[in-house]
């Protein structure tokens, strides 16, 4: 069972660097990932899901449960618009680990 199961995590900045680092350890530990990255160029302009959609894909390849969430956070829209529906979307359906776990008869 890992540390994490169960739980949540939202991370910001984790289509690239240590946000994507953070995110990989989070869910490797058995949380469920919302990966948050707004996604724009080094300018600020030309926002874009690829990043957060790369991680999630990252880490659903691992055995993973993670959702992209590419909205800003630097207004309370944004905020709100990645807590806490996306959040209950990732509690609604048992971790996949977690899944096998119990049809093998351990855990």
């Amino acid at each position: 069972m890992g540390l994490l199961d169960g739980k949540v995590a939202a991370v910001s900045g984790a289509g690239s660097g240590i946000g994507r680092a953070v995110a990989l350890g989070l869910a490797a530990a058995g949380a469920s990932v919302v990966v948050n990255d707004y996604g724009v160029s080094v300018d600020g302009r030309d926002p874009s899901s690829a990043a957060a959609n790369a991680v999630v894909k990252e880490i659903e390849s691992r055995g993973g449960k993670a959702i992209a969430s590419p909205e800003s956070v630097a207004t309370m829209a944004g905020g709100r618009a990645r807590h806490p529906s996306r959040a209950r979307d990732l509690r609604r359906s048992p971790h996949p680990r977690s899944a096998a776990r119990a049809s093998c008869g351990s855990g």
